[in-house]
Parts: C-alpha cells; sequence; structure tokens
C-alpha cells in the first residue's frame, strides 16, 4: 500500500506556520522559475497585484460574495487569498483558510479510496456493484464499479429526480433516501453507450467503500486519507457542527444573493459530501499528482480516459476530467452544490496546481472560467489555432435538432458561422477543427468537444464530448 505518511518536508512547513501547511506553503527560496518573478520583487509585486485586478474584476462580474484561492508552481506559492465577504451579515472578511463545501471534488477522494482497497487486494473495479450492495435495484447490480466511476452505467442522477429539490433539503434523510428517488426510474441510456455525469453512481461508490471498510463513509475516508496526510480542515461536511473558519453559502435569486438551504449532507455523500480549504485542496492534489498517494499503476488508471462499450475514449478519467486550461493539458473537476462551487486544477506539464472557492452556487459563472485567466497572466497564453470558416453549402448540410429524449444540441447558422445550443444552454459559437474520417470536427470555446457524424454519406448523428458527458444523439426527423 501506498505509504501516505508526512514527508520530512511538511513537518518543516508544520513549524513554520503553526499548521499541517505540506510542502505547498512552507518558506521557500526565492527563484526565477520560466520568467516567473522572484518573491520579495517588484515584479513580482506588480504580478500579485494583476492576480488580484483578475479576481477582483471576475467577483464584481460574477457577483460572487467571496472566493478564496490558491495557486502553486512547483515549489512557489503565487496566490493565496481570500477576497470578498465570508458571511454579508456580520460583515466578517474572507480568509484564505475559510472552509467551503467543495460539491463533487469530493469525487476525486471517493475515487481514491477504491482505488487504495483495489491495491490492498479487498476488491477490484470490475467488481460488481451488486457483490458489495446486494439490495439495490436488480439491473443495477450488474454494473462495475468501473461504470460507475466513468458515468458510463445509465442509472438516472438523482439530482434530476422529480422530487430530489424538497428531499434534499430534509434534515435526518439517508443515504438510502436518495438511492429511493430514482430506484424505479428507467435508465438514461444502455450500460456502457454513452457517458452522463451520475450523481447516484458516486452515492453507490460511496456506500461500496463503507462496505468494504465496514466504517462510515466519513471514518474511511479520515483515517485512509485526511489524517496521514495531515489535511487538517478536511471533512464530511455537518450542518449541526460548530466548524471554526466556515463561510456561509449563498445562492442567487435574479440579481439578489441570499442564504443558501444547504443540503442534508448524507444526501450528498460520495457524490459530494466534503468540506475544506483551498490550502488543503492543493495539498491533497500535489501529494494525488506526486505519487504520494497511490501506486503509479493506480494513478495511471485514475488519469487515463474511460471507454464506451465502443472503444470511444472519454475526456473523464476516474472523478477527474481530463481536459484544457487556457489550452494546457489539465488533470481537473468543478463542484457545485447548495451555497457553494470550487474549482481543483492540476496542469501536470505546468507544475500548477490551483484551488478556488466560491460561496455561491455560481452554476455558468463557475471560478474556472477566472482561473483561465489567472493561469494565463502566470504562464502566459497559448492561442488555440481554429481552421477556416466552412462554406455555407456545408453549413447548410449541419444544422439541425439532433435529440435523445430530453437531451438535445441544436445547430444553426448564425451570420456564416455554426453556432450549437447544448443541452438547453445558450448558443455558442462553433470552431471548426477538422475532419475526422467523414465526421465534421468543431470545438467551442469553454471546451466542448462535437463531432458530426454520417452515414451513407447522409449526417446521422452528432457526438457531443463536454468532458462530464458524451453523448450520442440522432438526427430527428424532419431535419433537412
Amino acid at each position: 500500500m501506498t505509504d501516505l505518511m508526512p514527508s520530512v518536508r511538511h513537518c518543516a512547513a508544520l513549524l513554520a506556520f503553526g499548521l499541517f501547511a505540506g510542502p505547498l506553503l512552507g518558506a521557500q527560496t526565492p527563484r526565477i522559475r520560466d520568467g516567473i518573478p522572484a518573491r520579495g520583487t517588484t515584479a513580482r509585486a506588480a504580478l500579485v497585484r494583476s492576480l488580484d485586478s483578475i479576481v477582483s474584476a471576475e467577483m464584481a462580474l460574477r457577483k460572487w460574495p467571496s472566493v478564496a484561492v490558491m495557486m502553486v508552481r512547483g515549489r512557489d506559492t503565487i496566490l493565496a487569498k481570500g477576497y470578498g465577504k465570508a458571511d454579508i451579515e456580520l460583515d466578517a472578511p474572507a480568509r484564505v483558510d475559510g472552509v467551503y463545501w467543495i460539491g463533487s471534488v469530493t469525487k476525486q477522494f471517493v475515487n481514491v479510496a477504491v482505488l487504495r482497497l483495489a491495491e490492498r487486494g479487498v476488491l477490484t473495479l470490475d467488481d460488481s456493484v451488486g457483490r458489495w450492495l446486494p439490495a439495490i435495484p436488480w439491473w443495477w447490480r450488474g454494473m462495475t464499479l468501473k461504470a460507475l466511476m466513468w458515468h458510463t452505467s445509465g442509472i438516472a442522477s438523482y439530482t434530476g429526480a422529480p422530487r430530489a429539490a424538497r428531499a434534499l433539503i430534509t434534515p435526518r434523510m439517508t443515504v438510502d433516501s436518495t438511492l429511493a428517488l430514482v430506484r424505479d426510474l428507467p435508465p438514461d441510456f444502455p450500460r456502457g453507450t454513452q457517458m452522463l455525469y451520475n450523481n447516484t453512481g458516486y452515492i453507490l461508490l460511496g456506500q461500496v467503500v463503507e462496505a468494504a471498510t465496514k466504517q462510515t463513509l466519513a471514518d474511511a475516508l479520515q483515517t485512509d486519507l485526511f489524517t496521514p496526510l495531515g489535511l487538517t480542515s478536511m471533512h464530511y461536511c455537518s450542518i449541526e457542527r460548530v466548524v471554526p473558519k466556515r463561510v456561509t453559502g449563498y445562492d442567487r435569486r435574479g440579481d439578489q444573493v441570499q442564504r443558501a438551504i444547504l443540503w442534508w449532507p448524507d444526501m450528498a455523500a460520495g457524490a459530494g459530501a466534503l468540506c475544506g480549504t483551498v490550502g488543503d485542496l492543493v495539498r491533497w492534489s500535489e501529494a494525488l499528482h506526486g505519487g504520494r498517494v497511490l501506486r503509479p499503476s493506480s494513478y495511471a488508471a485514475m488519469t487515463s480516459p474511460g471507454r464506451l462499450s465502443d472503444g470511444t475514449r472519454l475526456r473523464y478519467g476516474m472523478g477527474v476530467l481530463l481536459t484544457e486550461v487556457a489550452n494546457r493539458r489539465a488533470i481537473q473537476h468543478t463542484g457545485g452544490i447548495a451555497g457553494f462551487t470550487t474549482w481543483l486544477a492540476h496542469l501536470p506539464d505546468d507544475s500548477v496546481h490551483i484551488a478556488m472557492t466560491v460561496n455561491l452556487m455560481a452554476g455558468s459563472e463557475r471560478p474556472s472560467l477566472a482561473g483561465v485567466k489567472l493561469v494565463e497572466r502566470v504562464l502566459g497564453p497559448l492561442p488555440f489555432v481554429g481552421m477556416a470558416l466552412l462554406p455555407e453549402p456545408v453549413r447548410r448540410e449541419l444544422v439541425g435538432r439532433y435529440a435523445d429524449g430530453p437531451r438535445q444540441v441544436v445547430l444553426a447558422d448564425t451570420s456564416g458561422a455554426l453556432t450549437a445550443a447544448v443541452l438547453g444552454a445558450p448558443p455558442v459559437g462553433l470552431i471548426y477543427t477538422g475532419m475526422a474520417g467523414t465526421s465534421e470536427r468543431f470545438r467551442t470555446n469553454d471546451g466542448i468537444v462535437m463531432l458530426v457524424e454520417r452515414s451513407g454519406g447522409r449526417v446521422t448523428r452528432v457526438r457531443v464530448d463536454g468532458g462530464s458527458y458524451h453523448l450520442l444523439l440522432p438526427r430527428t426527423a424532419g431535419t433537412p
């Protein structure tokens, strides 16, 4: 089993800061690396001021009450700061060590717990869920743990269930209450044929961890990960417990910000029930990607693309998106839950770790959009080079509606350029990136990849890869 005990370097940071800061916050010798100014210099102060300006502008634009940011490159902590108000009513300023609910960033911790159980020989990723949870609905039992980790099971996600809105905020609800919301719903698609982000699968994975360890998920993560790694702020969220430096969560109603009605934590469980600070998220990221949590083979499995049953490679691993940030390779994930939004990213080619937590359920105003600007300011922009616009006859051939039940994409020709309205979102421009066999390949500025496919020379469907979903949507009847 991989050794998780803190290193000597961790202990030095503990002494320097009075907490288990880990290697990313300890005192470092100023130096210049790849054009980043050394600490203590005028140029470094100017860089930090420009980063402050970026964060402040994004806060004002997106109306975030507060945001905590930590950005580290190698041994150099470039930015570690809280902005705005941790509690509006109390006029309490945000701190970098404020405790936020991290939502779906929880999923990578649960995946690691499963992978470490596999390393010990307790289970395998090809185990059926029914082996560990025999009381679940019969057609769920044959799903593999791997299918749950990749979101390819087809099980309905409980967060979209008709009765979910009230159930999620009801006190004393249990994990079994969560599964009851969807146990009688039909599958979204046959297992392995598509990928659709699925919180139910991670509720089940959390229960598998409990069954395999004979501990609660909270205790299993605490004893196996948080305590050995010195992640002192990380914990299974509690509405009732007194948590020092806890940040108040908010939601937006129109232009008004109001206190969020928080989920009962067991309704998030393995899908999103953890709380912590940006400092501990960065320390976790460095430990995970630095080889101190998983064996190399397990880490490779976690950070390799999942696959559909037809062999299609996804842009999602096990609890992590395998996409890009500022056109740089990134391993990342966002977490959104009532009152909070979190973003955690690692740029392996640039040795960068960045965590951002916001005390607002931000939706499309997610902190990763600000994170892109921070990365570009520190590392410099890497332009994405698209191809020439498609000629009008080809655009006309592609426009139309592509749908599978409620999931749809609408392609339109707008002023000589193709746009796509994806899953009910407003239309965005498509950048043509060339042909893939007989299919046109596109991407959007926010990272969606789209393939318009043909059969027998006719456009038949669109393949849409948003990182957290991979859908095959046939062209609807009546579309030219």
